[in-house]
């Protein structure tokens, strides 16, 4: 049953004009103040956590992953999409950025050609060390 539904049963309940209707009141408010809570609290939570849909390519113009960030990266030169990692170097007042493709086994490379976007990986499910 959804918390709606739930408060509409004790609202009506508590409209019956029975002897212990105030406590289906009390009842339905604090459903009510609770899911505002919680609604607020998502809200808040993915505000801090900066979430990004899944859809949502960032533009290395934008800004750049954190160093070391796991990422996938896109070259749009031939659509090639990779998981990797970002670093920054500063020489004086340049900034080199370099890219390294992170492989199936766990070696690194360099990507050679001109990143223009990337994206925030998915957290990985939670293990329960099947093997």
């Amino acid at each position: 049953m959804m918390y709606e539904d739930l408060v509409f049963k004790l609202r009506a309940w508590e409209n019956a004009g029975e002897s212990n209707s105030r406590v289906f009141g009390q009842a339905a408010d604090a459903i009510e103040a609770l899911t505002k809570g919680y609604r607020q609290l998502q809200s808040i939570r993915c505000e801090q956590i900066n979430i990004v849909p899944l859809s949502s390519w960032i533009s290395v113009n934008d800004r750049l992953p954190e160093y070391g960030e796991l990422v996938l990266g896109y070259t749009p030169c031939d659509g090639y999409m990779f998981v990797g990692k970002c670093y920054t170097y500063k020489f004086g007042n340049d900034t080199d950025v370099i890219w390294q493709i992170i492989t199936a086994m766990r070696s690194t490379r360099t990507m050679k050609k001109k990143v223009t976007h990337w994206m925030p990986l998915p957290v990985a499910p939670e293990s329960n060390n099947e093997k």
